[in-house]
């Protein structure tokens, strides 16, 4: 029994004892709800043990195949629900939301029905893809099954690439990321498939029927870690082991963004303090970001205001990551070298700097820089040789 198939369904499981708890508001939670059940049934028959027993005691000779394509197809449904209601307008999302269900339920009804007609009841298959070569009920079932599913895989991606350009950084739009990297893979698994049917049909294909099985499931299981992923983040980040690693991660992220304002600004730093704990890893990070603004605050009180634009315009060539954002932190690391070189402060200190409107969220404005630090320092290096090189054409 292995922990990658187990450890999922356990995760799922208990997500949807805790959502069960919880009273369903709205059409999303309710299509979230669904989601979790249907992937944590799937990712339970993913359990070699679990598929066995079922298929030996309980159900029939492979009907393990079919509840497994079923929840596919049911989760991706409920996956694609979930995103248009986080990316779109509330109106926007609920439009033709009937129909999507009609064409869900009709594919499933005509599923079941090929699969009760197919010639597969005998003895257990490792699967039902090799069988359908040459068998026209088991070719209409995979042509039900992959016809939705690229269909809603389809729209999953469409709203993944929107929320890509539109939403902020945070653990919604991570959710929706994972969302879209499980549609893209089963894209390909729905094309790996297509092609072989046709192939393996027309008698095109090699002896690599093993191969080819193998391969389609690894890009099944691919596409339900993606979504489970995708499910779970948004749930997961407020996980306290969860909350502790990301807090954990981003505090060391931004340790040098800190040592350079610390280094232009002593007086930031609350006090000395030792190797970071699981205990009090986020009041560190808290502190962190507040002694990082302080410096930044330190810092452009000597920077040129004239420079900014110049910054911008700099980051602007050299990178296409947050090049405003870079720029902008260039200009107040101008400004951080020249308290350290003495120089006396600028006329003008009151230009506004970016930043969030909570501590998590300054805490993202600030590892987005750290991300980028030697860009920043590349800049800054630049507009100060053009500094010098004006002092001394002068």
């Amino acid at each position: 029994m292995s922990a990658y198939t187990v450890i999922p369904a356990v995760l799922l499981w208990i997500t949807v004892v805790v959502r069960l708890l919880v009273p369903v508001k709205n059409a999303a939670q309710r299509h979230f709800l669904v989601g979790l059940i249907v992937l944590a049934i799937g990712c339970t028959l993913e359990i070699p043990a679990v598929g066995a027993y079922l298929q030996e005691r309980i159900v029939g000779a492979n009907t393990v195949h079919l509840i497994k394509h079923i929840t596919v197809v049911l989760a991706a449904s409920a996956i694609w629900e979930v995103a248009r209601h986080i990316a779109l307008p509330q109106p926007e999302a609920a439009t033709h939301r009937a129909r999507r269900a009609a064409i869900t339920l009709t594919a499933v009804c005509a599923m079941i029905g090929m699969f009760l007609l197919a010639p597969v009841h005998g003895e257990p298959l490792p699967g039902l893809t090799n069988a359908a070569v040459g068998e026209p009920v088991l070719l209409a079932y995979w042509t039900a099954y992959l016809a939705v599913l690229a269909v809603v895989v389809v729209g999953i991606v469409r709203v993944a690439i929107s929320a890509l350009h539109t939403f902020p950084p945070g653990a919604l739009r991570t959710g929706v990321l994972w969302m879209g990297a499980g549609a893209l893979i089963a894209m390909a698994y729905c094309l790996n498939k297509a092609v072989y049917l046709v192939t393996a049909t027309a008698g095109l294909t090699s002896d690599h029927a093993d191969l080819m099985e193998t391969v389609q499931a690894l890009l099944l299981a691919l596409t339900v870690f993606g979504f489970v992923v995708g499910c779970l983040w948004p749930i997961a980040v407020r996980w306290p082991v969860i909350r502790h690693i990301i807090a954990y991660t981003t505090y060391r992220r931004l340790h040098p963004v800190w040592q350079a304002y610390l280094r232009g600004e002593p007086g930031i730093a609350f006090g000395a303090t030792g190797r970071p704990t699981p205990y009090d890893v986020e009041l560190r990070l808290y502190r962190r970001v507040i002694e990082i603004r302080d410096g930044m605050l330190a810092a452009r009180a000597y920077a040129n205001p004239g420079h900014r634009g110049l910054a911008v315009r700099e980051a602007r060539r050299i990178t296409r990551r947050d090049p405003d954002l870079v720029g902008e932190a260039a200009w107040l690391e101008t400004g951080r070298r020249a308290k350290l070189r003495g120089l006396e402060p600028s006329a003008d200190s009151q230009v506004g700097i970016s930043g969030g409107a909570t501590v998590t969220d300054e805490a993202r404005v600030l590892t987005r820089i750290a991300r980028s630090w030697s860009i920043v320092q590349t800049v800054a290096d630049r507009i100060d040789d053009m500094t010098d090189a004006r002092k001394t054409s002068t």
